[in-house]
């Protein structure tokens, strides 16, 4: 299915569960300021952004940016968000994060800093980091 939209077009989609969509448009167009809406991370100049159960989507969907925003002193393996990392009492799943560095190939670099990666296997590890939050919905900016 194919779409030509404007930014500030009235813009309505429902995404199957399981399925991909891609948005695919010229600099500008608005690709990454409807992510941001979409993850609360910006407000919409009008209208919602509901999920299918027709509550706010905002706090239900991950998101990974175009910056891998690593942290240079954390390993691959430590590259999970604040909140997996034990705080509030949460355990880390040690054996999720060892799964979804094997998902994402990077099992062999589990110890490894961002400075020794390249571009790519630093674009995966953070991608490890966002499926870990295991939300419903995910976002790529």
């Amino acid at each position: 299915m194919s779409a030509t939209v404007g930014c500030s077009t009235n813009l309505s989609f429902t995404v199957p569960g399981g399925q991909w969509v891609s948005l695919l448009g010229a600099s500008g167009a608005g690709k990454t300021s409807l992510l941001r809406v979409m993850a609360g991370l910006a407000p919409a100049t009008r209208g919602e952004v509901v999920a299918s159960d027709g509550q706010p989507i905002q706090g239900r969907l991950a998101w990974m940016g175009q910056k891998d925003l690593l942290y240079p002193w954390l390993s691959v393996r430590d590259k999970r968000p604040p909140r997996a990392r034990g705080c509030a009492g949460e355990k880390v799943d040690r054996d999720r994060v060892a799964a979804l560095l094997e998902q994402v190939e990077l099992s062999s670099c589990a110890d490894a800093r961002p400075a020794s990666l390249s571009g790519g296997m630093r674009q995966r590890a953070a991608l490890a980091r966002t499926l870990y939050e295991d939300r419903p919905h995910r976002a790529d900016g």
